[in-house]
């Protein structure tokens, strides 16, 4: 498992009564795959069907995610595939060089995902960056 380089927690609940906005920039094939993956297995785990609403939704909270560059086509050890996530009550960010980063992000946000008696994210964290580690016994 990968070590955050740091991370900050603050008091706070990203509620999801609605499905998310999605505003996605940047990034190739694999980002809108992972996407849908990651849409996919957020409604299987809440039985809500976000990922047949993703393009409509207009109410529900805000999900930016960046993704500055194509990366490698074929995966290399020297690859960044570290990424920076911020949750708040408002929505979520998640920022990364290449689509590896984006799709290790993506992963970490469905590990936090809080199926309480109110579902949503948690705990709600300010700023993380997390560097993928690179081979085994990393």
């Amino acid at each position: 498992m990968p070590w955050p380089l740091q991370i900050t927690r603050q008091d706070g609940f990203l509620a999801l009564d609605h499905s998310p906005r999605i505003k996605l920039s940047g990034g190739d094939e694999r980002v809108h795959r992972a996407l849908k993956r990651f849409a996919r297995n957020l409604s299987l785990r809440t039985g809500v069907p976000f990922d047949q609403h993703l393009s409509q939704a207009s109410d529900g909270p805000l999900f930016v995610i960046h993704c500055s560059g194509p990366g490698l086509r074929i995966q290399a050890l020297e690859e960044d595939e570290s990424y920076h996530l911020m949750i708040d009550s408002k929505g979520i960010e998640l920022t990364a060089a290449n689509p590896l980063g984006i799709m290790h992000g993506l992963e970490t946000l469905l590990s936090w995902w809080n199926q309480g008696r109110k579902a949503g994210f948690s705990p709600t964290f300010v700023l993380m960056t997390l560097l993928a580690s690179h081979g085994a016994g990393s």
